[in-house]
């Protein structure tokens, strides 16, 4: 998992992207294979890769912000999945996929096809530990081997454009068995 490493602790938290528009000319688009995903997003937004460890398995994280989001430091005996939004600005958002390590959605609360519904999104609590807002979560089942957890939050001033790009995300995301 990335925690930050090349960033030294005289940086500043990350900063806000600006404003970009849904235009397909600026977007790109991120796959990977091996764990069976692919999405697009806005070009200026930023894509972080985080490697599986013993809290989250495989992840991508979309962000409207200029850097990786972190876990917070829990001590070398304990970590957790959530990311430490505490420093993060006030108009973030963040769309992610993982694999869970944790749970398995299974099929009865999953989504199972694309584009995913964000009306069918289940409420995802928030973590005021970290910071972490209330958001979204869809579970997704594929098949047995293949189940995943989309998630989505903003903060509480994320424009109205960055909440469309933020959901635009969700719905490009397509699962590969």
């Amino acid at each position: 998992m990335v925690w930050w490493l090349a960033r030294s602790e005289e940086q500043t938290a990350p900063h806000y992207v600006g404003q970009v528009l849904l235009r397909d000319a600026e977007w790109e688009t991120y796959s990977d294979p091996r764990v069976g995903w692919s999405l697009r997003y806005p070009s200026r937004w930023h894509l972080q890769l985080a490697q599986p460890f013993e809290c989250q398995g495989d992840a991508v994280v979309v962000t409207n912000l200029d850097a990786d989001l972190r876990h917070p430091d829990l001590g070398a005996s304990s970590c957790t999945g959530f990311w430490d939004m505490r420093a993060l600005p006030s108009n973030f958002a963040v769309v992610e996929i993982d694999v869970p390590n944790d749970m398995r959605p299974g099929r009865k609360i999953s989504q199972r096809s694309t584009p995913l519904s964000l009306e069918d999104a289940l409420d995802a609590s928030s973590v005021a530990r970290f910071g972490v807002p209330k958001g979204i979560f869809i579970p997704v089942y594929t098949d047995a081997s293949h189940q995943y957890i989309v998630r989505m939050w903003q903060g509480p001033e994320a424009s109205p454009r960055d909440s469309e790009i933020a959901e635009a995300i969700v719905r490009s995301i397509e699962f590969e068995t």
